[in-house]
Protein backbone atom coordinates (compact mmCIF):
# COMPACT_ATOMS: atom_id res chain seq x y z
CA UNK A 1 0.00 0.00 0.00
CA UNK A 2 1.25 3.20 -0.65
CA UNK A 3 0.58 5.62 2.09
CA UNK A 4 -0.13 9.55 1.97
CA UNK A 5 2.76 12.09 2.42
CA UNK A 6 4.88 10.79 5.20
CA UNK A 7 4.78 12.30 8.67
CA UNK A 8 7.75 12.21 11.26
CA UNK A 9 6.52 12.70 14.47
CA UNK A 10 7.83 12.86 18.58
CA UNK A 11 5.67 13.63 21.60
CA UNK A 12 7.12 15.71 24.69
CA UNK A 13 6.32 14.91 27.64
CA UNK A 14 7.55 15.13 31.46
CA UNK A 15 6.80 11.72 32.48
CA UNK A 16 3.69 9.57 33.69
CA UNK A 17 1.53 12.18 31.61
CA UNK A 18 0.08 9.55 29.20
CA UNK A 19 2.78 9.56 26.62
CA UNK A 20 3.55 5.56 26.78
CA UNK A 21 -0.18 4.99 26.34
CA UNK A 22 -0.92 7.42 23.76
CA UNK A 23 2.61 5.80 21.71
CA UNK A 24 1.88 2.58 22.27
CA UNK A 25 -2.15 3.11 20.83
CA UNK A 26 -0.49 5.18 17.63
CA UNK A 27 2.22 2.37 17.71
CA UNK A 28 -0.88 -0.15 17.36
CA UNK A 29 -1.83 1.19 13.83
CA UNK A 30 -0.98 -0.58 10.77
CA UNK A 31 0.33 2.44 9.11
CA UNK A 32 2.60 3.81 11.70
CA UNK A 33 6.18 3.27 13.36
CA UNK A 34 6.37 3.65 17.22
CA UNK A 35 9.85 3.62 18.55
CA UNK A 36 9.02 4.67 21.88
CA UNK A 37 11.54 6.26 23.86
CA UNK A 38 13.94 6.40 21.07
CA UNK A 39 17.13 7.82 23.48
CA UNK A 40 16.21 6.21 26.47
CA UNK A 41 19.18 4.02 28.28
CA UNK A 42 17.36 0.70 28.00
CA UNK A 43 16.32 1.76 24.69
CA UNK A 44 20.08 2.68 23.63
CA UNK A 45 21.26 -0.50 25.03
CA UNK A 46 19.16 -2.84 23.49
CA UNK A 47 19.69 -1.42 20.16
CA UNK A 48 23.19 -1.12 20.13
CA UNK A 49 23.44 2.68 20.22
CA UNK A 50 24.84 3.40 23.87
CA UNK A 51 28.08 5.73 23.84
CA UNK A 52 27.24 6.88 20.17
CA UNK A 53 28.58 10.08 19.05
CA UNK A 54 25.84 13.03 18.07
CA UNK A 55 26.30 12.66 14.64
CA UNK A 56 26.16 8.68 14.79
CA UNK A 57 22.71 8.97 17.08
CA UNK A 58 21.22 11.73 14.08
CA UNK A 59 22.10 8.90 11.26
CA UNK A 60 20.26 6.19 12.70
CA UNK A 61 17.76 9.20 13.62
CA UNK A 62 17.81 10.10 10.23
CA UNK A 63 17.08 6.07 8.74
CA UNK A 64 14.11 5.02 11.29
CA UNK A 65 12.26 8.80 11.68
CA UNK A 66 12.75 11.29 9.06
CA UNK A 67 13.42 8.36 6.28
CA UNK A 68 10.30 8.45 3.63
CA UNK A 69 9.41 5.41 2.47
CA UNK A 70 5.86 3.37 1.55
CA UNK A 71 5.80 1.41 4.38
CA UNK A 72 4.40 3.37 6.55
CA UNK A 73 2.48 6.58 6.96
CA UNK A 74 3.48 8.09 9.91
CA UNK A 75 6.81 7.52 12.54
CA UNK A 76 7.96 8.35 15.48
CA UNK A 77 9.11 8.47 18.85
CA UNK A 78 8.98 10.41 22.30
CA UNK A 79 11.71 11.92 24.65
CA UNK A 80 12.13 12.82 28.46
CA UNK A 81 13.06 16.19 30.22
CA UNK A 82 16.68 14.59 31.04
CA UNK A 83 17.13 13.53 26.93
CA UNK A 84 16.19 16.70 25.91
CA UNK A 85 20.02 18.70 25.26
CA UNK A 86 21.42 16.62 22.65
CA UNK A 87 18.20 15.34 21.00
CA UNK A 88 17.46 19.20 20.30
CA UNK A 89 20.25 19.76 18.92
CA UNK A 90 19.53 16.30 16.91
CA UNK A 91 16.49 17.43 15.62
CA UNK A 92 17.88 20.70 14.53
CA UNK A 93 17.81 20.37 11.08
CA UNK A 94 14.19 18.49 10.57
CA UNK A 95 11.32 21.43 10.39
CA UNK A 96 8.25 18.87 8.77
CA UNK A 97 8.61 17.21 12.43
CA UNK A 98 5.05 17.08 13.67
CA UNK A 99 4.85 17.73 17.54
CA UNK A 100 2.67 16.48 20.36
CA UNK A 101 2.55 17.87 23.53
CA UNK A 102 1.22 16.12 25.90
CA UNK A 103 0.47 16.98 29.51
CA UNK A 104 -1.34 16.10 33.07
CA UNK A 105 -3.52 19.17 33.96
CA UNK A 106 -3.55 17.70 37.42
CA UNK A 107 -0.28 18.24 38.67
CA UNK A 108 -0.62 16.87 42.12
CA UNK A 109 -1.71 13.19 40.35
CA UNK A 110 1.47 13.25 38.33
CA UNK A 111 3.90 13.51 41.08
CA UNK A 112 1.52 11.12 43.13
CA UNK A 113 1.97 8.51 39.91
CA UNK A 114 5.96 8.99 39.84
CA UNK A 115 6.64 8.70 43.53
CA UNK A 116 4.27 5.20 43.57
CA UNK A 117 6.52 4.22 40.55
CA UNK A 118 9.60 4.76 42.09
CA UNK A 119 8.53 3.14 45.24
CA UNK A 120 6.49 -0.30 43.19
CA UNK A 121 9.25 -0.28 40.12
CA UNK A 122 5.81 -0.92 38.17
CA UNK A 123 5.83 1.72 35.44
CA UNK A 124 3.02 -0.10 33.29
CA UNK A 125 1.27 -2.77 33.26
CA UNK A 126 -1.28 -5.02 30.39
CA UNK A 127 -2.38 -6.47 33.81
CA UNK A 128 -6.22 -5.77 34.68
CA UNK A 129 -6.47 -7.36 37.68
CA UNK A 130 -3.22 -4.81 39.34
CA UNK A 131 -4.01 -3.49 42.44
CA UNK A 132 -1.93 -0.93 43.94
CA UNK A 133 -1.75 -0.97 47.65
CA UNK A 134 1.46 1.40 48.46
CA UNK A 135 0.55 4.93 50.49
CA UNK A 136 2.87 7.84 50.58
CA UNK A 137 3.87 10.55 52.74
CA UNK A 138 4.58 13.41 50.85
CA UNK A 139 6.89 16.30 51.66
CA UNK A 140 5.38 19.65 50.92
CA UNK A 141 8.18 21.61 50.11
CA UNK A 142 9.22 19.01 47.69
CA UNK A 143 5.69 18.62 45.87
CA UNK A 144 4.90 22.50 45.61
CA UNK A 145 9.01 22.73 43.69
CA UNK A 146 8.32 20.17 41.59
CA UNK A 147 5.24 21.54 40.71
CA UNK A 148 6.97 24.56 39.35
CA UNK A 149 9.51 22.34 37.80
CA UNK A 150 6.66 20.48 35.92
CA UNK A 151 4.95 23.97 34.71
CA UNK A 152 8.28 25.85 33.59
CA UNK A 153 9.18 22.18 31.26
CA UNK A 154 5.60 22.15 29.60
CA UNK A 155 6.41 26.05 28.83
CA UNK A 156 9.59 25.03 27.63
CA UNK A 157 8.64 22.72 25.18
CA UNK A 158 6.43 25.08 23.44
CA UNK A 159 9.08 27.46 23.00
CA UNK A 160 11.59 25.16 21.93
CA UNK A 161 9.11 23.79 19.02
CA UNK A 162 7.12 26.94 18.44
CA UNK A 163 7.97 27.11 14.67
CA UNK A 164 7.07 23.26 14.23
CA UNK A 165 3.63 22.15 13.39
CA UNK A 166 2.09 20.98 17.25
CA UNK A 167 -0.79 19.85 19.42
CA UNK A 168 -1.58 20.14 22.74
CA UNK A 169 -2.97 16.65 24.24
CA UNK A 170 -4.55 16.96 27.89
CA UNK A 171 -3.99 13.73 29.54
CA UNK A 172 -7.24 13.89 31.37
CA UNK A 173 -9.31 14.58 28.04
CA UNK A 174 -7.71 11.59 26.77
CA UNK A 175 -8.96 9.66 29.04
CA UNK A 176 -12.39 11.30 29.26
CA UNK A 177 -12.61 11.11 25.71
CA UNK A 178 -10.10 8.65 24.30
CA UNK A 179 -11.80 8.22 20.92
CA UNK A 180 -12.32 11.72 20.05
CA UNK A 181 -8.99 12.67 21.36
CA UNK A 182 -7.40 10.01 19.61
CA UNK A 183 -9.22 11.00 16.19
CA UNK A 184 -7.62 14.51 16.47
CA UNK A 185 -3.92 13.66 16.66
CA UNK A 186 -4.38 11.48 13.74
CA UNK A 187 -5.97 14.20 12.17
CA UNK A 188 -3.05 16.03 13.14
CA UNK A 189 -0.85 13.36 11.48
CA UNK A 190 -2.85 12.93 8.61
CA UNK A 191 -3.69 9.39 9.08
CA UNK A 192 -7.45 7.92 8.76
CA UNK A 193 -9.57 7.67 11.90
CA UNK A 194 -9.29 4.10 13.98
CA UNK A 195 -10.08 2.81 16.69
CA UNK A 196 -7.68 3.14 19.55
CA UNK A 197 -5.93 0.22 21.46
CA UNK A 198 -3.36 0.02 23.78
CA UNK A 199 -2.54 -2.95 26.32
CA UNK A 200 -1.28 -0.33 29.09
CA UNK A 201 -3.37 -0.75 32.29
CA UNK A 202 -3.99 2.96 34.11
CA UNK A 203 -2.14 1.97 37.27
CA UNK A 204 -4.14 4.59 39.72
CA UNK A 205 -7.61 5.26 40.21
CA UNK A 206 -7.97 5.54 44.10
CA UNK A 207 -8.81 8.72 45.82
CA UNK A 208 -6.05 11.01 46.66
CA UNK A 209 -6.94 10.70 50.55
CA UNK A 210 -6.44 7.35 49.85
CA UNK A 211 -2.87 7.02 49.02
CA UNK A 212 -1.45 10.15 50.54
CA UNK A 213 -1.07 9.89 54.49
CA UNK A 214 -0.80 12.75 55.10
CA UNK A 215 -3.37 14.30 53.30
CA UNK A 216 -4.83 17.02 55.73
CA UNK A 217 -1.16 18.95 55.24
CA UNK A 218 -0.89 18.43 51.44
CA UNK A 219 -4.38 20.01 51.53
CA UNK A 220 -3.06 23.22 53.95
CA UNK A 221 -0.13 23.51 51.89
CA UNK A 222 -2.41 23.83 48.55
CA UNK A 223 -4.85 25.83 49.94
CA UNK A 224 -5.32 29.62 48.56
CA UNK A 225 -2.47 28.32 45.84
CA UNK A 226 -2.85 28.09 41.92
CA UNK A 227 -2.13 24.50 42.29
CA UNK A 228 -5.69 23.85 45.10
CA UNK A 229 -7.81 22.63 42.52
CA UNK A 230 -5.74 19.48 42.37
CA UNK A 231 -7.07 18.39 45.24
CA UNK A 232 -10.85 17.99 43.54
CA UNK A 233 -11.93 14.35 43.06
Amino acid sequence: MIYPPYVPFVITCAGRDGSTWLGRMLGNRLDTFWFDEFFSTAYALKRGVKDKSCKELSDILRAKIFCPNFLCAAAGFKFVDWQVPYVLDILKPYPSLHVIHICRSNFLRRYLSWKMTEQSKVWCTADKEYTPTGRLFINTTHMLNHFVWVQNWYKSQKEIFRDRPSTDIIYESLVRDTQVQFDRICAFLGLHPEEPYSWTVKLESRRLSEIIINYDEVCLALKGTQWENFLDD
